[in-house]
């Protein structure tokens, strides 16, 4: 590799370094961190289902494919949309918190390949609440949204 190839490559490196660091560029207000309602999502996607797995792990759950089966009551755009409506209905969600899943409802998203746009856009909202959580380090909360969830 010559040192011009080098320098392509490092220029390369800087520029995506700095797209990716605007991509995700994090704005605090009031103590709290924001960013966009999809990459929320995304990431709430993710925590969400790897602490349904956690909980059904700890529920005894011996096999792989009955932890998979149980977990899709829980991590589905359907059940997520059942879950959130039934956490607003019972006043357990602070205002900050349905603020967060309302943003991520409303965010312009992409199409769901299981569930309609309506119950795909409601579990986005709910996805982006978990990311929002996580990544202001709320652990504690959405651990009792989804103790919540789990026992009905």
């Amino acid at each position: 590799m010559s040192n011009n190839d080098t320098f392509l490559i490092v220029i390369l490196f800087n520029i995506l370094f700095a797209f990716f660091q605007c991509l995700i560029y994090i704005i605090i207000r009031n103590g709290e961190k924001f960013m966009n309602s999809n990459v929320l999502a995304y990431l709430g996607d993710a925590v969400y289902e790897l602490k349904i797995r956690e909980k059904l792990i700890n529920m005894n759950l011996a096999k792989v494919n009955d932890i998979q089966k149980k977990s899709l009551e829980f991590v589905s755009a359907k059940s997520q949309c059942k879950h959130i409506k039934h956490l607003i209905e019972i006043n357990f969600l602070k205002e900050d918190e349905i603020s967060e899943f309302k943003r991520g409802r409303n965010s312009s998203t992409g199409k769901s390949k299981s569930s309609d746009i309506v119950t795909y856009r409601i579990a986005t909202g709910f996805e982006t609440l978990i990311g929002y959580l996580y990544i202001n380090k709320k652990i504690d909360r959405i651990d009792e949204i989804i103790n919540k969830i789990i026992e009905g």
